[in-house]
């Protein structure tokens, strides 16, 4: 003999079943699960965490987080006096540093107006008015943070711009130890987002040096021709009739990059810097043509890194 309930569940399910064939096939019952299904599973936990939360924090800016995560690799560092952060604009507590990375034979500050220095005597302290930097200049209609970390121990510059348009750019300059005469400027601009990124660039300033001149040279770098320009120029010495000749080799770089979605790109300026010693001002020609054929030397004579991208792309300028 049957048990009610028994009967019941069966019945009931002979009714379902019924019900069913008499309105849907089986194949829309299964495409409306599997839907539901792969609903459930990506948005459920995010849906249920905000609606039973009883504390909703407010949703991160992008360039606040960006900026947040680039800064928090350097947390050790700062507590060990190795690095500091300064942030754009300066936030309280903030030291009151001038960003600058130098090898003994010259000196750069980075910042928005950077500077060359070149040796006086025993120091670095003979400002040449030239500013080496390539600069990704930021809109001003776009939300974006910036901050600059200086790293003692290591003797690098990083620079981290966080765009709220959904990409960002770390940079980092140093001057090389081996190679002293080379400047290296590394930028990588990281585009997340599902649109593609036209990021502007900027050579900062052209030189103002007395009786300057500028010309194009193509020299080889790893058996590769390279198109370069060079600048040179003198500056004088405080309380003397001796000047200092200086010859710049570098790469003018091109306006735009463009970064794919989900892409980054990664580019190399290698800047190429030679002076002389103290001379007398009739000796400027003579001293201009040898700091020049130095200049290309070294930039010839150090090849291209070979780095392990993570990017998809990769742009090489000087």
């Amino acid at each position: 003999m049957r048990t009610g309930g028994m009967f019941d569940v069966r019945e009931f399910g002979k009714r379902v079943r019924r019900f069913l064939d008499g309105n849907y096939s089986y194949r829309k019952i299964l495409v409306f699960l599997i839907v539901m299904g792969g609903f459930i599973l990506y948005f459920g936990q995010p849906f249920a965490h905000w609606l039973f939360s009883g504390s909703r924090e407010p949703v991160e800016a992008f360039e606040d987080e960006c900026l947040r995560e680039r800064l928090s690799n350097f947390n050790d560092d700062v507590s060990n006096s190795d690095a500091t952060i300064l942030n754009d604009p300066a936030d309280e507590g903030d030291h009151n540093y001038l960003p600058y990375v130098g090898n003994g034979v010259f000196g750069v500050q980075v910042s928005p107006v950077g500077r060359l220095y070149v040796r006086q005597g025993r120091t670095l302290s003979l400002f040449a008015h030239w500013d080496p930097l390539v600069s990704v200049p930021l809109p001003d209609d776009t939300p974006h943070r910036e901050a600059t970390v200086m790293h003692f121990t290591q003797g690098i510059v990083y620079k981290y711009q966080c765009l709220r348009s959904g990409y960002h750019i770390d940079t980092q300059y140093y001057a090389h130890r081996i190679f002293d005469g080379i400047l290296v400027e590394d930028i990588t601009i990281f585009n997340p987002s599902t649109i593609t990124q036209e990021v502007p660039l900027r050579l900062n300033t052209m030189p103002h040096w007395t009786d300057d001149e500028t010309k194009n040279v193509n020299i080889q770098v790893d058996g590769k021709n390279h198109a370069y320009v060079i600048t040179s120029g003198y500056v004088p010495l405080p309380d003397s009739n001796q000047i200092i000749v200086i010859s710049i080799l570098y790469k003018t770089p091109q306006k735009n990059v463009v970064v794919k979605p989900r892409s980054s790109t990664k580019i190399e300026f290698f800047t190429s810097i030679s002076y002389s010693e103290p001379q007398i001002s009739r000796r400027y020609v003579a001293e201009r043509e040898i700091t020049q054929r130095k200049a290309i030397e070294v930039r010839s004579n150090f090849p291209n890194p070979l780095h392990l991208f993570i990017s998809t792309q990769n742009v090489f300028w000087g």
